[in-house]
């Protein structure tokens, strides 16, 4: 099942509703990762106390494809599955909103029933933002029309961006600005006929010197600093946990004992043992601990399951403090870059005794006036700073879904990342995509903190809570590799071929090989049901080379590409006794033909193994500096080297009237290196001391000289410098 593909196809071509007839309710639709809702379907019902997700859910698949009716319809893309994505917005003059995607998504707006606009109609539009960011795009997005029914409009809104960044654009590309943004994405399941769980949240801290600020019973805020600089490295979860010990004038000996699966770990030491630190830290990478007024506070960062108790060396255990507050409310972790001490300068805030390193609660110093003063004082000092922590928040499974996913939002206080809600008989699911501010970090893992008090449907329905991480967020973790093939021309490309059964179909049903033997009859219909429309000549074995040339034309569509790729990259398809596979996907956009692998090949270094010896490694392939594509050596029949584009991430474009491109807030730098004769182009800088660089050599660096030419600018381009 790992490496099987699964396939929903959803069709609303019949819908000829309109918005300026219509309820927005009818025209306007929200794709997520797991669910479609609005276009006039049902939205949410309650059956017997449950609420019921309305529109069409699904879960667990790799391709999804949505066919759009014939009416003027308005699609949000709040995120997509992980696999491949494709939207064909059809008749009507369509807007899509892509605000995050998690794999590579193809949007076709071109239609072969597509009238000519009538003057003022707006035709189809795009527009790439999520509240003003851009790079939430987890693997390439190609947006197309065709030459007679193009893109009115692509926009790639990046206002809100606050850092700087780099734009490149080609004739056919958008990159850079971030792209891509791998958003990170959990999966909650909860089984249940009602009652209450918790789940913990963990907030990471990611730069160098943490320090715990927590809400004691007293009202007030206290800043624990690590005494041993400690320092952990990366986006990690970080928690605390604080005995009570004897005073140093009664010593007294104690065993400290730390438990992680079937690994116990003993710290032997006393009140007064001031190495007690630095054993632990020697002996554990998770653990660092510290004795302080008459307080043994254990620090742990990363994997937080492990178990911490503390006895006498005769086994009487300790007091545990309560070190983290009371359940729903958060404790923090301030992180500071670097290695950073607490010293006298702190008491410059106002907001510190100098004495007990203590912030306290008093009239003028409520937590939010904490850390920003915290901030404040940083920056003054050239330091970065962020803040992490946990909180147990108690659910309600009766509460449905969309109670679930709203109560989600105000955990991670955010009003952009993407849930996707829904609900079947027996369980109600929120799949999360972690966009917004959250976009490219590797979020902590959802635990369950107690499942106890869920209520059983039945003997056969168990209640559970079920949490799984389907993606880890970052910048550029893309899985898979998209193959983009310019076919205004032929192309033929020669792969091995030595699986016996792909060997005796291309031989014996494409070619009557003079050794065949007769097919059965349920073979032939089986051959002839999915492949009788490939022309024989298209692909031809080699038999002494053991190798298969596959010849792919302008007129192909990508159904039918994919079919004659099936003997290389599924061989399955012709043995009875192995299970199908569907590694290969083929779509058509305009003239071009991208070819995504995936099931089994969905690993770039696995696929590379597989081909001819002579292909080149996509992985350190050069860049055309006009295309802006990876360029490949692959094979022709004819036994001559050539180049094709491997395009892993970014934003492709084809048959666009108009590109434009809004940067951010900082001092960016546009990069334009060639554009296309068809397409008009707007760009704007905005407020930073921006630079834009015009050159078929422009690579994103201010150079002097920059040299190469404005040769290939053969767009309009208009230029707003904007406000800096």
């Amino acid at each position: 099942e790992a490496e099987q593909v699964d396939q929903v196809v959803l069709y609303d071509i019949n819908n000829s509703q309109s918005a300026d007839s219509l309820e927005e309710s009818d025209t306007q639709g929200v794709l997520t990762s797991s669910n479609l809702s609005g276009l006039g379907m049902g939205g949410p019902v309650v059956l017997g106390g449950r609420t019921l997700t309305g529109g069409i859910s699904y879960y667990n698949i790799e391709n999804l494809e949505l066919n759009l009716g014939r009416g003027d319809n308005n699609l949000t893309v709040a995120s997509t599955p992980l696999g491949i994505t494709k939207i064909n917005t059809r008749l009507g003059d369509d807007i899509v909103y892509v605000e995050s995607t998690s794999g590579n998504t193809f949007i076709d707006t071109s239609d072969s029933l597509e009238e000519a606009h009538l003057a003022g109609d707006p035709g189809d539009q795009v527009i790439v933002t999520d509240a003003g960011l851009a790079d939430q795009l987890g693997g390439l997005l190609v947006v197309a029309g065709s030459e007679s029914d193009p893109v009115a409009e692509l926009n790639v809104d990046d206002t809100a961006e606050a850092a700087p960044t780099r734009a490149l654009i080609t004739q056919t590309t958008v990159s850079g600005m971030e792209i891509p943004t791998v958003s990170d994405v959990q999966a909650v399941r909860v089984q249940s006929a009602g009652g209450d769980f918790s789940l913990r949240h963990q907030f990471a801290s990611e730069f160098g010197s943490h320090f715990i600020l927590y809400q004691s019973d007293s009202p007030r805020y206290h800043l624990q600093p690590p005494k041993n600089g400690l320092s952990f490295h990366g986006k990690l979860p970080f928690s605390s946990q604080t005995f009570q010990v004897q005073p140093s004038n009664h010593p007294r000996d104690y065993v400290l004992r730390t438990a992680r699966r079937d690994n116990d770990v003993e710290y032997r030491f006393s009140a007064t043992d001031e190495t007690l630190a630095a054993t632990v830290a020697a002996q554990s990478v998770n653990l660092s601990a510290e004795i302080s007024d008459n307080l043994l506070t254990v620090f742990r960062v990363g994997n937080l399951d492990t178990a911490i108790r503390l006895s006498t060396v005769s086994g009487v255990a300790e007091n545990e403090l309560e070190t983290l507050p009371p359940a729903n409310t958060p404790w923090q972790v301030i992180s500071f870059g670097g290695s950073y001490a607490i010293g006298d300068d702190w008491t410059l805030l106002g907001l510190m005794d100098s004495s007990t390193k203590r912030f306290n609660n008093d009239t003028r110093n409520g937590l939010e006036s904490i850390l920003a003063g915290i901030t404040t004082h940083l920056g003054a000092n050239g330091l970065r700073s962020s803040v992490g922590g946990e909180v147990v928040t108690t659910y309600n499974s009766a509460a449905g879904a969309h109670a679930l996913a709203s109560a989600l939002r105000r955990v991670y206080g955010s009003t952009q990342i993407k849930i996707g809600a829904s609900a079947d008989d027996h369980a109600i699911a929120a799949e999360i995509t972690f966009a917004g501010e959250y976009a490219g970090r590797d979020v902590p893992q959802i635990r369950v903190a107690d499942s106890s008090q869920l209520v059983p449907e039945n003997k056969d329905f168990n209640a559970y809570v079920e949490i799984q991480s389907k993606q880890d967020g970052g910048r550029n973790d893309i899985q898979g590799i998209v193959h983009a093939v310019d076919l205004s021309q032929t192309r033929t490309w020669t792969y091995p071929l030595t699986d016996p059964h792909a060997k005796t179909f291309v031989q014996c049903y494409l070619h009557t090989a003079s050794d065949c033997e007769p097919f059965t009859d349920s073979t032939n219909e089986y051959f002839n049901a999915v492949w009788r429309n490939i022309p024989g000549d298209d692909v031809q074995y080699d038999k002494d080379r053991e190798s298969v040339s596959i010849t792919l034309r302008p007129t192909d569509s990508g159904e039918l590409i994919a079919k004659k790729l099936d003997p290389v990259f599924n061989p399955n398809l012709f043995d009875p006794y192995r299970p199908n596979t569907r590694n290969v996907g083929a779509y058509r956009m305009g003239t071009m033909a991208y070819i995504v692998f995936q099931g089994q090949y969905r690993d770039l270094s696995r696929k590379t193994t597989e081909l001819d010896s002579v292909e080149a490694s996509l992985l350190n392939a050069p860049l055309n500096p006009t295309t802006g594509l990876v360029a490949n050596q692959t094979l022709s029949a004819d036994g001559s080297v050539r180049q094709e584009g491997y395009h892993p991430y970014g934003i492709n474009y084809h048959s666009v009237n108009l590109l434009r491109v809004d940067l951010g807030q900082a001092a960016d730098i546009l990069s334009v290196r060639s554009t296309n004769a068809n397409t008009n182009y707007q760009f704007t800088l905005g407020p930073g001391n921006d630079a834009a660089l015009i050159s078929d050599t422009a690579a994103g660096e201010i150079e002097s000289p920059l040299g190469g030419s404005v040769g290939s600018i053969l767009g309009d381009v208009l230029l707003d410098a904007g406000a800096g």
